[in-house]
């Protein structure tokens, strides 16, 4: 049994996305965990969310610090503010979004440490491969849960 903890950052586009994986789990008799902003800091600070679950999907890069320990899969799962940063054309602003701030400040540690980057269409991991070639094979395009094309 692979458990899973998923991060609801935008109710919304969030809230879709897990109903569907929670129907996928069900039927492969994996567990899926929803959290939030609260729960998330709950759950790192004080339970130590690494002892008990294999896969952590949050949208920030960020949300990783104080996991050095956690040995399961890392993913980013990003919002739409990503899109919106590759087309402003500004590659330090980018480079902060996607990655946070330590990256764009020179530290590797974090974004190194994500197994997964999930991104809502080809743009952005067109934008990484070009500029990011040493991540890029970390990036894949899941499409959008409330659009029917993958921009």
């Amino acid at each position: 049994m692979t458990r899973v903890y998923f991060h609801i950052d935008e109710l919304s586009r969030d809230s879709i996305v897990a109903s569907i994986a929670l129907k996928e789990f069900e039927s492969s008799g994996d567990q899926l965990t929803l959290g939030n902003r609260i729960t998330s800091d709950i759950l790192v600070r004080h339970i130590g969310i690494q002892d008990y679950f294999d896969v952590i999907v949050f949208p920030r890069v960020g949300y990783f610090k104080g996991f050095e320990s956690y040995r399961g899969l890392r993913v980013v799962l990003y919002t739409e503010c990503i899109g919106r940063a590759v087309s402003e054309n500004n590659p330090e602003l980018t480079k902060y979004v996607l990655f946070d701030k330590d990256y764009a400040e020179g530290s590797t540690r974090y974004a190194r440490s994500i197994g997964l980057y999930l991104c809502w269409g080809s743009r952005v991991k067109s934008y990484v491969e070009e500029n990011f070639p040493d991540l890029a094979a970390y990036f894949r395009v899941i499409g959008h849960p409330r659009m029917d094309h993958r921009v």
